[in-house]
Order: C-alpha cells, then sequence, then structure tokens
C-alpha cells in the first residue's frame, strides 16, 4: 500500500500562484499504545480523498514523495486525525504529543497552536479554581465564566490576526482562519469579514473558507424583514411529487416553518412544542410547515408518522434550503408572514409560541 507519488498541486482549485517541485518526507509518531500494522492515511482536504497509507511500524510511520508548493493535508489513524501543511522539507506529525513541524509553514501552525492552547488551558485553570471555591455563588461563577471566555476570544482573534496577515497566502493561513470559524468567529459576521479582508486568494479559495463566506452572504439575504427565497424539491412531497417553498410561504398566511430530520433529538423534542402551537393557532391566518433536511427519505417519513406530525411537510430537501438560508445546525424554527418576508428566526421553545402570539396580535 506504501508508495511514493507526485502530488500535482497546480491542479488543486486552491494552490500557490508560483509552484516548484520540491521532496518531502513525513515522519510520524502514533499515539502510545498503537498496534504495528494499523493503517495510517495521508488525506487530500481540497478533495477529501485518501492518496496514500502506510502501516504504523513501531510505533512509527512514514511517507515521501514530490508536492508543488503548499497544501492542506491530514493524516489519520482510526477516529483520530491530524491538520498539517504539505510541503518541501523533512515534516515531523507527531500524534503522542501533538505536534507539528520540521517544515517552516508547519512550525508557523504549530507555535499558533501552542499559543491559542496557553489561552485556553489558562481559563480551564481559572474555571478550575472557581468550582472549587465555595464562597463564589453559581450567578457570580456563571457571570465570571463568561468574562473569561470574552478575553480568551479576544486574544485568540488578535493571535490569529497577526498570523493570518503574515500568512494570507499560504496553507498555515487557510488552517488558522479554519480554526478561527470553527472557533472565535462562528455566525459573527463582522469578525469573519476582518479575517476575510485580511486574507489572499489562496485562503479564500480554501473549502471552508469559500463555504463560510458563501453561509455569511446567504445568512445576509435571509436575515429577518428580508422576502423568502425560494427552493424546489422534485420529490419533495411525502408521494413523491414536487413541491416548491412558494406553494406555502407568501400565500397570505403566517407560517411557522421548522428545518429539522429525524436523526437530531432536539428537532423531535420541539414537536410537541409546534403541535401545541399548531393546534392552539391553525386557521385562515395561520399554518405550519416543516422541511426535513440532511436525512433519510424513509427515516422522515417513519419519524413524522411516529411523532404525529400532521400539519404539511416537505421531506428529502437534504442541503438545498440550508444552503440558501444559511442553515448550520437545526433545529432552525422561522416564522414568515402573509407576504413571505421573514419574521423571526432562531426561535426555540416558548420564544416560538410568543412569536407567532405575537404576529397575530394575540
Amino acid at each position: 500500500m506504501k508508495r511514493s507519488f507526485l502530488i500535482a498541486a497546480i491542479a488543486f482549485t486552491y494552490v500557490t500562484s508560483v509552484a516548484q517541485t520540491k521532496e518531502f518526507t513525513i515522519t510520524g509518531t502514533a499515539p502510545q499504545g498503537s498496534a504495528s500494522n494499523t493503517y495510517v492515511y495521508l488525506n487530500d482536504v481540497s478533495t477529501k480523498q485518501k492518496v496514500d497509507s502506510t502501516l504504523v511500524q513501531d510505533g512509527k510511520f512514514a511517507f515521501s514523495g514530490k508536492t508543488e508548493g503548499n497544501s492542506v493535508y491530514s493524516i489519520t489513524m482510526g477516529r483520530m486525525g491530524r491538520p498539517f501543511i504539505l510541503e518541501g522539507g523533512n515534516i515531523i506529525v507527531d500524534f503522542a504529543n501533538q505536534k507539528i513541524g520540521g517544515t517552516p509553514l508547519n512550525e508557523i501552525y504549530d507555535k499558533y497552536e501552542k499559543e491559542v492552547g496557553e489561552i485556553q488551558k489558562n481559563v480551564s485553570e481559572e474555571q478550575k479554581k472557581m468550582g472549587s471555591d465555595k464562597s463564589v455563588n453559581e450567578a457570580d461563577r456563571r457571570a465570571k465564566s463568561g468574562e473569561l471566555f470574552k478575553i480568551a476570544n479576544d486574544k485568540t482573534t488578535e493571535i490569529a490576526l497577526n498570523y493570518m496577515k503574515s500568512n494570507k497566502d499560504n496553507a498555515a493561513g487557510a488552517l488558522i482562519f479554519n480554526h478561527c470559524i470553527r472557533g472565535v468567529i462562528r455566525d459573527n459576521k463582522e469578525l469573519f469579514d476582518k479575517f476575510y479582508s485580511n486574507a489572499g486568494d489562496y485562503v479564500k479559495k480554501f473549502p471552508s473558507v469559500a463555504q463560510a463566506a458563501s453561509r455569511f452572504e446567504a445568512l445576509d439575504k435571509t436575515r429577518v424583514g428580508m422576502p423568502f427565497v425560494d427552493f424546489t424539491i422534485k420529490n419533495g412531497n411525502p408521494d413523491g411529487t414536487s413541491v416548491s417553498f412558494s406553494d406555502y410561504i407568501g400565500k397570505g398566511k403566517y407560517i411557522l416553518v421548522d428545518f429539522w430530520a429525524s436523526w437530531c433529538g432536539p428537532c423531535k423534542a420541539e414537536i410537541p412544542n409546534l403541535a401545541a402551537i399548531y393546534n392552539e393557532f391553525k386557521g385562515d391566518k395561520f399554518d405550519v410547515l416543516s422541511v426535513a433536511v440532511w436525512d433519510e427519505r424513509a427515516n422522515t417519513i417513519k419519524s413524522a408518522i411516529e411523532h404525529k406530525v400532521v400539519w404539511n411537510q416537505i421531506i428529502d430537501a437534504q442541503n438545498i434550503p440550508t444552503d440558501l438560508y444559511g442553515i448550520s445546525g437545526i433545529p432552525q424554527i422561522m416564522l414568515f408572514d402573509p407576504d413571505g418576508k421573514i419574521v423571526a428566526k432562531g426561535i426555540r421553545g416558548a420564544n416560538v409560541r410568543k412569536a407567532v402570539a405575537e404576529a397575530l396580535g394575540r
């Protein structure tokens, strides 16, 4: 299975504009207790494909080959994974000590991880101190914890932006941006824009960055007060016929829309709440619509029956509406007015009934 290969980075969707073919080696250390002959895979993050494999021998593994420029790759063993930068030189990937290095960009990213990790470690230590201090009441503990997280996020943001500015057009910058998207940025468009403005073309084309940019654009187009964005699902009716969002939205009623999936526990926990609202307000001015996303058709139908979903449904929608509405987590419950404008979004629990009652003047 082990082989030497040429990684044609020039064919990737995000590569440096000028690249020279260079040799690389990857020297890896497996976690303690890893059995010999355990497979280790080298993965291209851009295509999500395994491009090479080898075996652990006496706690070690190795890859070698040629590459052009620098690209984000990962090494996986079972459920463990480690991102790193594939570039010319002798790369070190140490699972046992959670370290990467050996080449310029990997050393930069490793240094970034250590600085951010130190911030997180300090927060954890402060939280432990508060937890053991019996003189601190729960309200003060929560407030102090919130302050600690804010300080940590602000410090992490400052560090990450400084690294981004000096690595805005390489794989280290892409990994740092990706780390922040999953961490300090999350749903903060203003902070995302700040990072994005410091990114070069390479980083902007990195998959997770490009996806986040599309999501924030979708969120902006579907914020409260904006008109609905239509979509059509060819087999979206339970009977297999085609259905469009506009078959229900903008037709003269307030419509409460629940984006959900059968495997989602919090989604199913909201169904009794939706049922109560439906039974209380259904009529000429109000209705409910469930839209199943990221789910298997048969599982959606089975779960809807089990949970007594008797109102209108669109099923098998997959990622079509979630991409259009910038939805990254479910349940996502939204309220549309009779003209199809978004009245409320991201509502849960008691806030769902409150939003509906206020809209209907009850």
